[in-house]
């Protein structure tokens, strides 16, 4: 027998609550205190596993620890939730590029140029992309397409 939660529209301060957590990770993140940082988000995350944000920072931390394989699950949970946030296929294009995996790196940026289509960045993440496959005529191409 399974039981179902029942869903409840979240209270605004609790709201309000997740809102500031998230705000404060990003700051830890951007400190460097990425050990610290990702215990608090696993347990962040062990009460609201459907938060996308929160995935994909978690997904942050991982990649800028090199752990590129749980850096993309992450990500992919993340797009999972969230498809329309060009943040989280962007930074799956670069936990995939730098896992070498550039078939899939490629697919993520695409779809983070298609959801943001004048994003310079994207455009240079597509670029380096092909530059480390060694197909040096499509990165030079991408350059000259959106400089």
């Amino acid at each position: 027998m399974v039981v179902k939660k029942k869903h409840r529209k979240p209270s605004q301060k609790t709201v309000a609550q997740q809102s500031a957590f998230i705000d404060s990770a990003i700051k830890a993140i951007q400190r460097g205190q990425l050990s610290s940082t990702q215990k608090q988000l696993q347990r962040f995350l062990s009460e609201h596993p459907d938060s996308a944000e929160a995935l994909h920072l978690l997904g942050l931390v991982y990649f800028q620890q090199e752990k590129h394989s749980l850096a993309i699950e992450l990500f992919t949970q993340a797009v999972g939730i969230n498809a329309k946030a060009p943040d989280y296929h962007i930074n799956l294009a670069l936990a995939y590029r730098d896992d070498r995996q550039f078939s899939a790196a490629t697919q993520a940026c695409l779809q983070a140029i298609k959801l943001e289509p004048d994003n310079k960045h994207h455009q240079l993440v597509l670029t380096s992309i092909y530059q480390r496959q060694g197909q040096y005529d499509k990165a030079i191409a991408c350059c000259k397409h959106y400089i």
